[in-house]
């Protein structure tokens, strides 16, 4: 038996090969007594036997561990190693666009060839786990929320999904082909929540500024009787400063006006009378142009003195105004210095806007009656949409309930259950939820005459198991397409005859069209359907013990651990089981 050589496989049903995930690669390195094992598992059905205590628990745990459904301390560490490691390479097949999707949503790198790989160890050093996708560390939350979308793993005896209080109402939908109908659902309430919640925040921000809405008004009044606009603002910033050096001003004004217009020593009495003298000179010295440029230089030169001048005068106007000005505006920019430093503003522009919002949040106050029936009126209307969306869908979740229960039924029947009956119970309540009115539960009824009651609280992990299995066989024929993950199985048989083991198997092989199977198994029955049959064994070398996990040919290997399985231990028992094996496949 060798684990290196590819055998020759039976062909596995492939009818939505497309559409399944598959594990196309494991690789296990120091995981408790298994030093090193690399499967290369079949899209079909996958088998794992061994003795008791071989270690097929431990793959299990192994694969536990990689899809972070579990955890790790150093006792899982192998003896003398540093650290353990599983890795596994996934095929998404018609799950790439909404995993690419998940994959850049955690910032993680895309899948390849349209597989992702798994990656997760245990340092002994550190005494931490890390965990990798695509060679990217990730959290154990991101693992998870990405492996929840490739694996689901059932343990021996576990209940799993079935005590999940929203499985039943998931499983309804998804069946019935409401997935859709449902998220809607939610969509609808979460429009609903948001408008909700705009109506309780403008009411909360309503009662806040109303509060304090005279202190708001009071604040507004105090900025806008400073009446601040462009003409006062230009005012304090030139006439403050023209009259706060009016008495300098006004000697210098003085001078430079005496200098300029004096009737005797003025410059500009002076230069028209240099401009007459010259235009006397021109007359006599018409051809000579150089005194003709002089006289337009004098005429350029007198035109600028009289400019400055009459600016000059312009200037000393704005002295001329009545002097309780200066008190008007030396009040009005004592006012605005106050009120800046007590709105923390940088300058009488930032001041005006502080005025601006004040008006604002009191304009919302006045308007507060307005928007609060406005939004109001949207949230009544979200509310009103959701409530026919779950009415319809509640409708629908009735009606598929009623069938799944004569279905599901039906099919316990073969798998060995002959009175027992599944029940989908909807209940309606006027609480409005995310996934709309309804409350479904999975009830079972184990014996005639006595009632329905809660699975996980009766039934026994045979039950449960052959429920699961029952459960995941309808909604894989259910799907014309979709998310069709990897399903493993923890000694599924246990408790079942060899009859109803084979129903067991039968139901593999349906479940096989849309899903790769991984299956421990102590049940020769079972293992029959596989298309892939791995031996889990120990041996002990050099005083240590190795786990091994060796894939079996499908001819005689395959036959001599089927006879193991049913207890031919010797050449005669072997003999004598051979018809009995060979009826499993028939």
């Amino acid at each position: 038996m060798s684990k290196q050589a590819k055998q020759p496989k039976e062909a596995s049903v492939k009818e939505n090969i497309g559409n399944r995930v598959v594990i196309e690669e494991v690789v296990i390195k120091n995981f408790a007594i298994i030093e090193d094992a690399e499967l290369t598992p079949d899209e079909g059905i996958n088998v794992f036997t061994g003795e008791t205590g071989a270690g097929k628990s431990i793959l299990a745990e192994a694969l536990a561990y990689v899809f972070g459904c579990t955890s790790v301390n150093a006792e899982a560490l192998r003896v003398g190693a540093k650290q353990l490691q599983v890795a596994v390479r996934v095929r998404l097949a018609g799950r790439t666009k909404y995993a690419e999707a998940l994959l850049e949503r955690l910032g993680l790198a895309p899948a390849t060839d349209g597989c992702i790989l798994l990656r997760r160890s245990f340092d002994a050093a550190s005494g931490k786990s890390r965990a990798f996708v695509n060679d990217m560390a990730v959290t154990l939350a991101g693992l998870r929320e990405i492996s929840a979308e490739l694996i689901e793993i059932h343990y021996q005896n576990s209940q799993l999904d079935l005590v999940d209080a929203d499985f039943a109402r998931e499983y309804l939908d998804a069946w019935s082909g409401s997935a859709q109908m449902a998220a809607s659902m939610r969509e609808c309430h979460e429009r609903y929540r948001a408008a909700k919640r705009d109506v309780e925040e403008h009411a909360r921000h309503v009662a806040e500024h109303a509060a304090k809405a005279d202190f708001l008004r009071f604040q507004y009044e105090e900025i806008a009787a400073l009446g601040l606009n462009e003409r006062v603002i230009r005012e304090l910033s030139e006439d403050l400063s023209l009259w706060a050096a009016k008495d300098k001003a006004v000697r210098e004004l003085d001078a430079v006006r005496a200098a300029l217009c004096d009737e005797d020593a003025g410059a500009i009495g002076r230069i028209e009378t240099a401009q007459e003298s010259l235009r006397r000179l021109g007359t006599l010295l018409k051809e000579h142009a150089q005194v003709g440029e002089i006289v337009v230089n004098v005429g350029s030169a007198l035109t600028l003195l009289q400019d400055a001048a009459g600016g000059i005068a312009s200037v000393s106007n704005r002295f001329d105004h009545d002097p309780a000005r200066l008190d008007e505006l030396l009040s009005l920019k004592a006012r605005i210095d106050r009120l800046m430093q007590r709105h923390h503003c940088a300058d009488v522009k930032e001041l005006d806007r502080v005025c601006a919002r004040l008006a604002g949040e009191l304009a919302m106050l006045d308007n507060a009656g307005l928007d609060s029936a406005e939004l109001s009126r949207r949230a009544d209307a979200a509310l009103d949409e959701a409530k026919r969306q779950a009415a319809v869908l509640s409708k629908r979740r009735v009606a598929a309930a009623k069938e799944l229960t004569k279905v599901t039924t039906a099919q316990l029947k073969d798998l060995g259950l002959k009175d027992a009956q599944i029940g989908f119970q909807v209940t309606t309540s006027p609480q409005l939820e995310s996934w709309g009115c309804d409350m479904v539960s999975l009830l079972f009824a184990p014996n005639p005459g006595e009632g329905f009651k809660e699975l996980s609280a009766i039934a026994s992990g045979g039950e449960i198991s052959r429920v699961m299995l029952v459960l995941k066989a309808l909604l894989a024929d259910s799907r014309q397409s979709g998310h069709c993950v990897v399903l493993f199985f923890d000694e599924i048989e246990q408790g079942l005859s060899p009859a109803v083991t084979a129903k067991v198997g039968g139901k593999f092989e349906e479940l096989s069209r849309a899903h790769q199977i991984f299956a421990i198994t102590h049940s020769p029955v079972l293992a029959s359907f596989a298309q892939e049959h791995y031996l889990v064994r120990k041996r002990v070398e050099s005083g240590r013990t190795f786990a091994e996990v060796l894939r079996l040919s499908a001819d005689g290997e395959r036959r001599g651990e089927a006879l193991r399985l049913i207890g031919a231990s010797d050449p005669k028992a072997r003999q004598a089981l051979e018809p009995y094996l060979k009826s499993f496949n028939n």
